[in-house]
């Protein structure tokens, strides 16, 4: 008799761990299927929102194409067209670049190129590229731009840029945009302030995240797939030396900033 109960007893441990098992099985193959759902619906938004993006600039490409094409347009509105589909071109450029660059510092090969840099390069090459913004922004510098750093030169220049085109994008046509230098310690703090309408800081959160906006100001649409200051953060936060930041500018607007670590 007590042979039996043994072999009951044991039968049914084994059952309780097959059930055990199962269900463990059954928890993983559901938290897959979750997360294969997650993806698939990130899937179907992000090629949702390209499409969008992608859709504004061609749809007006299309019509001021056609609309030059008929070949009735004086020579300075024939111009002028040209103008605005180079405008519409660029922006497809910009975003195309915007998704090729959130690919990069995703992929796990992802690696700087890190060296001493000069800090009046960067900031030299930052305001080359500010004088090309539509409405010429006018870029003031100042601080401590005497030091080195420790970066990869192309990286911090891709944050720079997508720092000033922001600034330009968000505040009013040819408002200054400042850089600034400033030597705190071992460590070398860039900040880009413009005169927009800053960020509210209930958006502080969002803009930094992939394919994040914030709010809109006025009426004037601002182009974009919300992947520049996600690419930037990620850039950032690879150096090593802090995070990409923003704090309300005391005369309005916006300031952006970083640190890197100084090699001089």
């Amino acid at each position: 008799m007590s042979s039996i109960l043994v072999g009951v007893f044991v039968l049914a441990r084994r059952q309780a761990a097959a059930q055990r098992k199962l269900a463990g099985r059954l928890a993983v193959e559901h938290e897959q299927g979750r997360r294969l759902e997650e993806l698939s619906r990130l899937k179907a938004d992000f090629t949702a929102m390209i499409a969008h993006e992608l859709g504004m600039p061609l749809a007006a490409i299309r019509a001021l194409a056609t609309l030059l094409a008929t070949g009735e347009l004086e020579p300075p509105a024939a111009a002028h067209t040209l103008t605005q589909i180079q405008a519409e071109v660029d922006v497809l450029t910009a975003l195309v670049a915007d998704v090729g660059a959130a690919a990069a510092v995703e992929r796990e090969d992802f690696a700087l190129h890190v060296r001493r840099v000069p800090v009046t390069t960067l900031l030299a090459d930052a305001v080359a590229f500010a004088h090309t913004l539509p409405g010429a922004a006018l870029v003031t510098v100042s601080g401590d731009m005497d030091g080195l750093v420790r970066a990869d030169a192309e990286r911090i220049g891709q944050v720079l840029r997508n720092l000033l085109s922001n600034a330009a994008k968000y505040a009013p046509p040819g408002a200054p945009i400042e850089l600034r230098a400033e030597c705190r310690g071992d460590r070398i703090r860039l900040e880009v302030a413009d005169c927009g309408p800053g960020v509210a800081p209930e958006d502080v959160h969002l803009i930094f995240e992939k394919f994040g906006r914030g709010r809109a100001h006025g009426t004037r649409p601002i182009a974009g797939a919300g992947l520049g200051l996600y690419v930037s953060r990620r850039i950032v936060r690879a150096h090593g030396a802090g995070d990409l930041l923003v704090a309300p500018n005391p005369g309005g607007g916006a300031v952006f900033a970083f640190e890197l670590a100084r090699a001089d």
